[in-house]
């Protein structure tokens, strides 16, 4: 998520002077990143139900991605948040080890839709309205 956050500052910075072939570079991978988030939760049908904007944007009978193994079943939600099954998803759970049970108990569980990470996605889709702009890519803005 500090990724969008880093190439907009990149572009706010350098200004005129930005590298625009290294910024669409990012940017088209950054679309990458959003597409994963999303369909981490949702097939490319079940998305574009909750969101007509997004009709046409996704491959038709595209299955959800892989939850679990390695990303705590990171996705976007219908209601367009991230949320993750761990309860240890970033540097604010902390968890002591417990080494009958080997496993980590979290001493706030906040399972769900961390407000950090959710507040870091709305900046990643804004930055990304602004890209596209940047880009003539007019419809896509409007759907990020």
């Amino acid at each position: 998520m500090w990724w969008f956050n880093a190439l907009d500052q990149y572009t706010e910075a350098a200004g005129d002077k930005a590298d625009n072939k290294f910024v669409k570079e990012q940017y088209t991978a950054l679309k990458d990143v959003v597409k994963h988030h999303m369909y981490g939760r949702m097939t490319a049908d079940e998305l574009e139900q909750q969101n007509p904007l997004m009709k046409g944007i996704v491959k038709k009978g595209q299955g959800k991605l892989p939850v679990g193994d390695g990303n705590s079943g990171i996705g976007m939600d219908k209601d367009g948040l991230i949320t993750a099954d761990d309860g240890q998803l970033t540097w604010m759970d902390s968890a002591k080890w417990d080494p009958q049970a080997k496993k980590s108990h979290p001493y706030t569980p906040r399972d769900g839709k961390a407000v950090e990470i959710n507040a870091l996605w709305y900046n990643g889709l804004r930055i990304m309205s602004k890209l596209a702009d940047k880009f003539g890519e007019k419809e896509e803005s409007k759907q990020y």
